[in-house]
């Protein structure tokens, strides 16, 4: 045998002798190193869970487009729209509108008294759409529409160029029959009965709903006692109270997150800078006194949110300002988000905003 030959069968008897003793020293001969086997080395990537509420935020100044899928539930629309908005000026949520109705779906609209002479409540109007508005009794400041009885969408946006492109603004979809159903009774109540303001019922079958396993709490104002349920929430926050709102002026409420705060719980946030600055009982210079970290905005516009996040989990928004109007005299709306995933959105977007906005 030749010494080629002998060298080429002492090779193969040797791995073969080390495979028998379980192949792994040759792991050790590995240029990606890691010491283990692609299989034993697989890590998954986490599955980052998933809310079955979808939100946009505008961004002041940027090229956000929040309402494109809105638009997009409007021209998807089969039967129904129901809209109380407190203004409406998007020249694309206009046409959504008008070639809803021309092409059969009901589409109704409650709009406030002093918003109802712009150029599209004109156009929607004129093409066969009968918009009510609130007659001067009280503020009919609700923002939320409904599509086909089995989504809604809220937030503090108003489907307006300033809401969309100049302010800032949160625009939630909630896909849930039970949601839409509550949302209709109040809005019938404005649409054929024209309950406004103070004049609203509580309805006494609502209650908390589902979607996916998530908890929706659904208020009215000024019927509801809104500002009582958001003071037990925030009484039972046990990490972090965060919030972004245009106008602040409940005692109740900053009484609440100040009390929170002295027992160790994370209080931040940002109120709009021309608000916080005029507003005649605005509870900003009360949080800063007593040490919070609270900010003031920095865009050209407003910072309209009206949010209030809890522990990282529950998610607080809608029409409704944290004050006195909003609580006894206006028509709002407010809705309370059990979600997780959801919650860090709005953190996020909290974050960002914060660490932008003046100490």
């Amino acid at each position: 045998m030749d010494s080629g030959l002998k060298r080429r069968f002492f090779l193969l008897f040797l791995i073969v002798s080390v495979c028998l003793g379980g192949c792994g020293a040759l792991r050790g001969l590995d240029p990606v190193g890691g010491g283990s086997s692609p299989a034993a080395g697989r890590t998954e990537t986490p599955t980052q869970a998933v809310s079955p509420f979808d939100v946009y935020f505008s961004t002041p100044g940027g090229s956000s487009n929040p309402q494109t899928d809105l638009v997009r539930s409007i021209q998807n629309a089969q039967k129904t729209i129901a809209a109380a908005m407190f203004s409406i000026s998007l020249p694309d949520v206009c046409d959504a509108l008008v070639a809803a109705h021309k092409r059969g779906v009901e589409v109704r609209l409650v709009m406030e008294t002093e918003t109802i002479n712009g150029e599209c409540p004109r156009r929607l109007e004129s093409s066969g759409i009968r918009i009510v508005d609130d007659r001067l009794n009280g503020l009919m400041h609700n923002k939320f529409v409904v599509i086909d009885g089995k989504e809604v969408w809220t937030g503090s946006m108003n489907l307006t160029r300033t809401g969309a492109y100049t302010d800032h603004n949160n625009l939630v979809r909630i896909p849930s029959i039970d949601a839409a159903s509550y949302y209709l009774v109040e809005f019938d109540e404005m649409y054929r009965e024209y309950l406004f303001g103070p004049g609203g019922r509580t309805n006494p079958q609502q209650k908390p709903v589902e979607v996916d396993g998530k908890r929706v709490e659904i208020y009215f104002s000024p019927e509801d006692d809104t500002a009582a349920r958001i003071v037990e929430l925030l009484n039972q926050a046990e990490t972090s109270i965060h919030f972004l709102t245009f106008s602040f002026t409940s005692d109740e409420i900053a009484g609440a997150m100040l009390l929170r705060w002295r027992s160790g719980v994370d209080v931040r946030g940002v109120l709009d800078r021309e608000q916080a600055e005029s507003n005649k009982g605005t509870e900003y210079p009360r949080l800063k006194q007593f040490g919070l970290d609270v900010r003031l905005d920095n865009f050209d516009g407003a910072l309209h949110d009206k949010v209030i996040l809890i522990d990282g989990k529950i998610v607080i928004t809608g029409s409704y300002n944290f004050g006195y109007n909003a609580e006894n005299i206006n028509d709002e709306n407010l809705v309370i988000l059990w979600d997780e995933a959801l919650a860090a959105r709005f953190e996020q977007e909290f974050e960002r905003v914060f660490s932008q906005s003046d100490r």
